[in-house]
């Protein structure tokens, strides 16, 4: 099953898109701000990162996928 991490700070499109992955057969962990994702990146791997670009700052959906691209 393939790991997927969402970020996104609006509840309701964290919410929905969560239940359609996970429906989908995703196992799915869910951050509602950057910070979050960044910490559970440093805690596991993941086949795919899905994020909000501009959630509590313009760029912090970049830094989500800058920390995830790390190698």
């Amino acid at each position: 099953m393939a790991r997927v991490l969402l970020a996104d700070d609006d509840p309701a499109a964290r919410l929905t898109l969560q239940t359609v992955l996970e429906a989908g057969g995703y196992q799915v962990d869910a951050a509602a701000s950057a910070a979050e994702a960044v910490s559970l990146l440093d805690e596991s791997e993941y086949e795919l990162v899905l994020t909000d670009l501009a959630m509590e700052s313009p760029e912090a959906g970049l830094k989500v996928l800058a920390h995830a691209h790390r190698e």
